[in-house]
């Protein structure tokens, strides 16, 4: 609906969107919005959210919302903008993904963030958060 405004938790579970296409009224996404949304686009006029590269961040972002679980990419480098990862950001990336690259700008990752397929990992030195909330499985 054009006039979305919210989206609320498992909203889309199970379900398996192939795409599934955010209206520019949308403001607030809960955790687990998204959960098994394969692919998002966000209407061009919106304000609050935006997808660069099959991943959807905040307007400005500086907040990773969603990694898609059907983004079919390799490696993934979180942009420099990037200070926070919403909770369940990447979580469950998919098969594809193997490589993430966090950069030093990163400073948050809210819960239950997890990537159990990644094989290499790398993280600039001079990075500062609490890993707690990000886990890998294969690495």
């Amino acid at each position: 609906s054009p006039n979305l405004t919210s989206i609320g938790e498992y909203s889309f579970q199970a379900l398996k969107l192939a795409t599934l296409n955010l209206p520019a009224s949308l403001t607030t996404i809960a955790p687990l919005g998204l959960w098994s949304v394969q692919s998002v686009t966000v209407d061009s006029t919106s304000t609050n959210f935006t997808v660069d590269d099959g991943v959807l961040y905040n307007y400005s972002k500086t907040q990773l919302v969603h990694y898609p679980s059907g983004n079919t990419r390799k490696s993934f480098t979180i942009p420099s903008t990037v200070t926070q990862i919403s909770t369940y950001g990447i979580s469950n990336p998919g098969y594809a993904l193997e490589r993430l690259v966090i950069g030093s700008s990163l400073v948050s990752v809210s819960d239950y963030n997890y990537a159990y397929y990644l094989k290499y990992l790398s993280i600039a030195e001079d990075t500062v958060f609490n890993f707690n909330n990000l886990y890998f499985n294969n690495l």
